[in-house]
Parts: C-alpha cells; sequence; structure tokens
C-alpha cells in the first residue's frame, strides 16, 4: 500500500470512529456553543451536534465546555465549520505578507485562542504595529483562521485566498 493510500484508509478510519460516538439530536431546537480561550463569553462557532463542539473546542486553548443554547440566541451562522471539521482538518491562525512570508501562524498545538475570519489589511509605514514589515509606504496582509490537515496545507489556502483578494482588491 503506497502512502496516499496509508493515509486515506487512516482517515476512513478516523471519520468511521468519529461519526460512530454521534448521539441523536434529541433537541433540534438548540445548539452547542463553542467559546473563546480568551474571553469565555467570546462565542467562536455554533453547531447542531455536540461532537462538532468538543471537537473544536479541543483545538483552542479554552477550559470553557461548549454550552447548549437555543438556535435563536446563537449569534452565529450554525455548522458553518462541520465541512472542515468532518474532513479532518484543523484550525491555524496565520498572518502572511503579500509575497508569501508568513509572518506569525498559530495552530491547534500553539494555544489558538479564537477563530477569525479571514481579511486583507493594509499596514502603513507610520503604523505603530508595522515593526520591521515595512520599510517605505504600506504593504498587504492576509490574516485570520485557515483550515487544513497540516500547517502547509492551511498555508496554501491562504496563498491561494491572497491571491484571489489582491486580485478583486
Amino acid at each position: 500500500m503506497d502512502r496516499n493510500s496509508e493515509l486515506n484508509q487512516a482517515y476512513q478510519d478516523w471519520k468511521l470512529a468519529f461519526e460512530e460516538d454521534f448521539q441523536p439530536i434529541s433537541e433540534p431546537d438548540k445548539v452547542w456553543v463553542v467559546l473563546s480561550g480568551l474571553n469565555s463569553d467570546l462565542p467562536q462557532a455554533a453547531f447542531s451536534r455536540k461532537e462538532y463542539a468538543d471537537l473544536l473546542s479541543g483545538f483552542l486553548d479554552t477550559e470553557a465546555e461548549p454550552i447548549e443554547v437555543p438556535k435563536t440566541e446563537a449569534g452565529l451562522e450554525i455548522d458553518k465549520y462541520v465541512e472542515p471539521l468532518s474532513d479532518g482538518m484543523r484550525p491555524f491562525q496565520m498572518t502572511i505578507t503579500q509575497d508569501g512570508e508568513i509572518v506569525h501562524v498559530l495552530g491547534p498545538d500553539d494555544a489558538l485562542v479564537t477563530i477569525e475570519e479571514p481579511q486583507l489589511i493594509n499596514v502603513h509605514s507610520d503604523d505603530p504595529d508595522a515593526g520591521e514589515l515595512v520599510c517605505d509606504g504600506n504593504i498587504q496582509l492576509l490574516k485570520g483562521t485557515f483550515w487544513g490537515w497540516d500547517e502547509h496545507e492551511a498555508l496554501r489556502t491562504a496563498l491561494a485566498l491572497f491571491k484571489t483578494a489582491r486580485t478583486n482588491y
């Protein structure tokens, strides 16, 4: 068996074992909300299944367990991260420059505290947070949470999004 077949089989085994633990949804009008590791009042995601909430919570540096709330009070898109989680992907927070240089990266093993939507930002040379990034003028950064099986996969996703965002910007 080649390496890709081994990885595929390992993923299929993991997914089957994960889905076997699913409990029936007993209260369809309620969802499970994952809270931030930074501020336990800051919701990060909402899931119709507790198993997904537990999985994402395990990637965040939080001591708060997912909480059950009425769907109408969740204030978040429900099951937004089910697809990457069910595909075995993990969240990585990254900041990359317009040249593809990684300025900052945190993964699930690095005390990730929030899930942030990717955003393209401009940093100007007079910005105190610019540090050594900017010589003269400004630079564009892409910052946010990107999903991948590992850091390199998440970076590829981020770079593809950066290329698209800069083309449309």
